[in-house]
């Protein structure tokens, strides 16, 4: 009697491995072509830090100028306002030389605009003294203001009467009816007084010079 025997089954393989190829073959791994990409940018980051270092160099100088220009401004002038408001006419009459004409008006920096609306040669005063080979001059003249708030003024001693000759004379304060005295002009509005100055009689060339409380000096011709 013979024996059964069952037929003998392969052993079971894993089905996730490949199978065994010859190193021999010479095939081509699907992975050779992949070729890897450094995602944080494996490149060198000194250029990026080289441009944002020479992009704040220049910011940096840039505002060292402005500064520089401004101190030199200022040095210049200490007494100019760099922010300060202009306004229509402020730019004649600036020098002694070269004064604003008789039918024409000087305005100061606070924006007060003065302009000579009569001027009366030989003028008789019962206050003032006669002295021989003098005259009276009174200059009547009217204060505008052109600014956006009041604007206060001194008396009649922000106004002398300037000669050719590098003379000068100074006004007779409250002398007479009508003097200009002190006081504040509002918003839109204007004001107007009398300036009163004895010179040498028949003297020519006169040039009215006005001196604010704050600014500089205004010229305006006197005939």
């Amino acid at each position: 009697m013979s024996q059964y025997y069952p037929p003998q089954q392969p052993p079971p393989q894993p089905g996730h491995y490949p199978p065994p190829r010859n190193p021999e073959s010479g095939y081509e791994d699907e992975y050779d072509d992949y070729e890897y990409e450094d995602e944080g940018g494996g490149g060198s980051a000194m250029p990026f830090v080289f441009g944002c270092f020479s992009g704040g160099c220049l910011i940096v100088l840039g505002l060292a100028v402005c500064l520089f220009l401004l101190v030199g401004l200022w040095v210049l002038d200490p007494g100019a306002d760099m922010f300060a408001t202009t306004y229509p006419g402020d730019d004649i009459g600036l020098t002694f030389d070269d004064p604003a004409r008789s039918n024409e008006a000087i305005v100061s920096e606070q924006g007060l605009r003065l302009s000579v609306i009569d001027v009366n040669r030989n003028a008789a005063s019962n206050t003032i003294p006669e002295v021989d080979g003098a005259e009276i001059i009174i200059i009547t003249v009217e204060l505008e203001n052109l600014s956006a708030e009041d604007v206060n003024y001194d008396d009649e001693r922000e106004f002398k009467l300037l000669n050719q000759t590098d003379g000068f004379y100074d006004p007779q304060v409250g002398a007479i009816e009508g003097a200009l005295g002190f006081g504040t002009v509002p918003v839109e509005t204007g004001t107007q007084g009398r300036l009163v100055f004895q010179v040498l009689t028949d003297e020519t060339g006169l040039v009215l010079e006005w001196q604010p409380p704050e600014g500089t000096a205004k010229y305006i011709e006197v005939e």
